[in-house]
């Protein structure tokens, strides 16, 4: 690891880390430590290993499994853990092999403080949205635009489509992918966007004239 992404994890204990890749680790320290090699001709690198804690029975957000009947080297006790894993960083220490250990934790549903993120992000949507766009919305402030965008397309399509979420979400989508530089994706989102909000004013114009009709019936009545 560079010295620069190590720098960054010191500054992070405590915080919680997002992983933009499949992480393969295994349950056997020995192996760990033979992927590390000697530690030698490694310029601007450091030898660092992650120790995790991960619970079998935490529901998190994306899951990991066993796969050592499936790799063509059952050994090595592999386990494979979800691109967009989310991991709270509890230590980063030097060992005297001069190894790093960055001990984390998965995240779990009862870690209070990201929970307490995510339930801060839903009471800002206004309607208690589900966690796919919060944590959509979480991964974006930490700056991981693809993880956040497949959370976006994630909970669209759980949406219906006459959601009233659907025209915030266009614009989150449009606002990731203007900022990923794709401007063409960011368009189009921004034209759904843009289409909602026309068919709901002209929604809302036949309304006002069934009222007024209904006003106006009202008036030759009484």
């Amino acid at each position: 690891m560079s010295i620069d992404e190590l720098n960054d994890l010191k500054r992070n204990i405590g915080q919680f880390i997002s992983i933009n890749s499949f992480f393969s680790t295994t349950t056997e320290s020995e192996v760990a430590e033979a992927y590390l090699g000697d530690g030698t001709q490694q310029i601007d690198l450091e030898q660092v290993l992650f120790v995790i804690d991960a619970n079998p029975k935490v529901a998190s957000t994306k899951p990991f499994a066993d796969i050592r009947t499936l790799s063509q080297f059952p050994d090595e006790s592999e386990i494979l853990f979800m691109l967009g894993s989310i991991f709270r960083v509890n230590s980063v220490t030097q060992d005297g092999k001069h190894i790093w250990k960055i001990n984390m934790s998965l995240y779990s549903d009862d870690d209070h403080n990201l929970r307490d993120v995510l339930e801060d992000m839903k009471k800002q949507n206004g309607n208690g949205e589900t966690s796919f766009w919060a944590l959509g919305r979480l991964l974006k402030t930490m700056g991981k635009l693809d993880l956040a965008e497949q959370y976006y397309l994630r909970f669209l399509q759980e949406l219906s489509s006459t959601d009233p979420s659907l025209r915030s979400l266009y614009d989150d989508l449009s606002e990731i992918a203007s900022q990923q530089g794709n401007y063409d994706k960011s368009v189009h989102w921004r034209q759904k966007s843009r289409e909602l909000k026309e068919q709901a004013a002209e929604s809302n114009g036949n309304n006002k004239g069934e009222i007024i009709r209904v006003i106006c019936r009202l008036d030759e009545l009484c």
